[in-house]
């Protein structure tokens, strides 16, 4: 689907009855509840929570008709285990785990019909992350354990597989971040060795270089000085491969425009305000390009741009791409913890 609102909604609505009547024609038609299945997924996904909660369970309905009529249809499976972890991902506590290991179930059932189904199995392994993600000690680090096994065994399969590849490298990313100093260098090394293979089979893979820049960014948060700017610079690179390749990539120039807001921190007088300058430039392009005002409203607040950081704030909180607890726990906005405006407009909308 190319279109958006209204337009979408009605494509969606004729696509429904298109399969609707392709049923009724022939009632055993497992390849037309499973189309049915991915498209109510996809329109959930255009959805606020409650809407979309009641779209995603019609999408599970119809992947349940889809393997009704045929038992071993490993596809439908593996669809159905993907659409739940996507619903996983939008719960919080005990409602994401327990959808996060109901979509493993899936994909494990998908494996036991199909064993070399390789992307069943690197997409168990990034959904096991998600687990890891929400887990603390031991018990994130076996999850972190089982992924890293998936991952290996998509790759016994399909050597080249550059997704098993990402998936892995950006799990060795996550894992690092829950690590001290040196115990996280290693596994970021780990990380960027993952993302370069990928790179090797895929050189156009913008999303390897924007997590690539990411957690060179996260790398150098545990460093000082020199060290941690010359990794920035190194980030800013890896967004700027990502740009290169694709130039309306709004994530990319989101995390550049992170990376030099950061690095304009470390700075004064003109070298500060040029990087500001440049970092500005960065969350414009995004803007463009469908990103958020979140960031923007970060560094215009950093700045000391007032209105414009709460008005752009303002734009965030209205739309529920931030909610009023994350801001008022990030440092970005430390300064304006006593400013009324910016109170009233966290009170606004907690809740």
């Amino acid at each position: 689907m190319t279109k958006e609102g209204n337009d979408a909604e009605d494509f969606y609505s004729q696509a429904f009855d298109k399969f609707k009547e392709a049923i009724k024609i022939k009632p055993d038609y497992h390849e037309a509840f499973n189309s049915w299945g991915v498209f109510l997924g996809k329109l959930a996904r255009t959805k606020e929570s409650n809407n979309a909660e009641g779209l995603y369970g019609k999408a599970f309905d119809k992947f349940k008709e889809a393997i009704k009529i045929k038992p071993d249809y490993y596809e439908a499976l593996f669809l159905w285990g993907d659409t739940l972890r996507e619903l996983a991902e939008t719960k919080r506590g005990n409602d994401a785990e327990d959808l996060y290991r109901q979509a493993c179930d899936k994909f494990k059932e998908a494996i036991d019909i199909k064993p070399d189904f390789h992307k069943a199995l690197f997409f168990w392994g990034g959904t096991l992350c998600k687990l890891a993600e929400t887990k603390q000690g031991n018990d994130g680090e076996d999850l972190y354990r089982q992924a890293f096994d998936k991952f290996k065994e998509a790759i016994d399969i399909k050597p080249d597989s550059h997704e098993a590849l990402f998936f892995w490298g950006c799990t060795l990313g996550s894992l690092a971040r829950t690590k001290e100093s040196n115990n996280a260098e290693g596994l970021y090394g780990k990380a960027f060795d993952k993302l370069k293979e990928a790179i090797k089979i895929k050189p156009d893979y913008h999303e390897a270089f924007n997590s690539w820049g990411l957690f060179l960014g996260r790398l150098a948060m545990t460093k000082e000085g020199n060290d941690a700017e010359d990794l920035y610079w190194q980030a800013c690179d890896k967004f700027k491969r990502a740009i290169d390749i694709k130039p309306d990539y709004h994530e990319a120039f989101n995390s550049w425009g992170n990376a030099l807001g950061i690095l304009a921190e470390t700075k004064e007088g003109n070298d500060a305000e040029d990087l500001y300058n440049e970092a500005f430039d960065k969350f414009e392009k995004a803007l463009e390009y469908g990103a958020s005002p979140y960031h923007l409203s970060c560094i215009r607040a950093l700045k000391g741009d007032r209105e414009e950081a709460l008005e752009l704030l303002e734009v965030s909180l209205s739309k529920n791409e931030i909610n009023a607890k994350s801001v008022e726990n990030d440092e970005n906005w430390i300064n304006y913890r006593r400013d009324e405006k910016f109170l009233a407009l966290l009170n606004k909308y907690k809740g």
